[in-house]
């Protein structure tokens, strides 16, 4: 019997054939700054996104520390932090071919990457996906980084109007955030996207307000 929060099996194949279209590229050709500046082109924009990009949680990675990318794609980070563990709903580069919501870890992890991939559906699969990457974090300390998408079908691929974006605001992230023990301690504008950045054992509070998803869209 399909649980009701999950999606159908149309829906899945049709996100699934929408991200399998990317082209695995060699480690070998990557740069530091690689992934961010190609797929900055391959979904309209017209630069990298600063604030939540892959040299900017290298920065900040110690070498000891396991790293989840959730959505991971062409897993790049693997190249660069080798205690990395990739996941994606297709096989182009990940370790592991699955949703984060039947994803099933052995270990705890210190950070989570989750660059634009828990956008998709509606709250209540949201809700899921991020009950399970709270529940495979390290539960005393760990960070975990996001991209998301204010429910905006911006994409140059024209099959992103048939897929259902979830609206993200900032009071949803500090709904959630709170709900599974992290302190958002970044909250900012990344083109038209939204970075943020969840720390559990920490007391640094963030000092930044709660933007409207409207504020996202203009100017630095």
């Amino acid at each position: 019997m399909k649980e009701n929060w999950r999606m159908d099996s149309d829906e899945r194949n049709y996100l699934k054939d929408y991200f399998s279209d990317r082209k695995s590229i060699p480690y070998s050709k990557f740069q530091l700054d690689y992934p961010d500046a190609v797929n900055s082109k391959s979904w309209g924009r017209e630069k990298p996104l600063y604030w939540s990009s892959y040299k900017r949680v290298l920065d900040q990675l110690e070498e000891d520390q396991w790293v989840l990318d959730v959505g991971c794609g062409i897993n790049p980070l693997k190249f660069f932090h080798k205690k990395t563990y990739g996941i994606d709903i297709t096989d182009v580069g990940s370790d592991e071919q699955v949703a984060i919501e039947d994803f099933e870890s052995p270990r705890k992890f210190d950070v989570a990457i989750c660059w634009g991939s828990i956008n998709f559906g509606y709250y209540q699969l949201i809700e899921k996906q991020i009950e399970k990457l709270a529940s495979v974090m390290n539960d005393k300390k760990s960070v975990i980084y996001w991209r998301l998408n204010p429910g905006m079908a911006d994409h140059v691929d024209e099959r992103c109007q048939n897929i259902n974006f979830f609206p993200w605001s900032s009071e949803l992230m500090f709904e959630f955030a709170k709900k599974h023990n992290y302190t958002i301690t970044e909250l900012l504008p990344d083109e038209n996207r939204i970075y943020c950045k969840w720390e559990r054992g920490t007391e640094h509070m963030c000092n930044q307000g709660i933007y409207e998803p409207e504020f996202m869209y203009g100017e630095k």
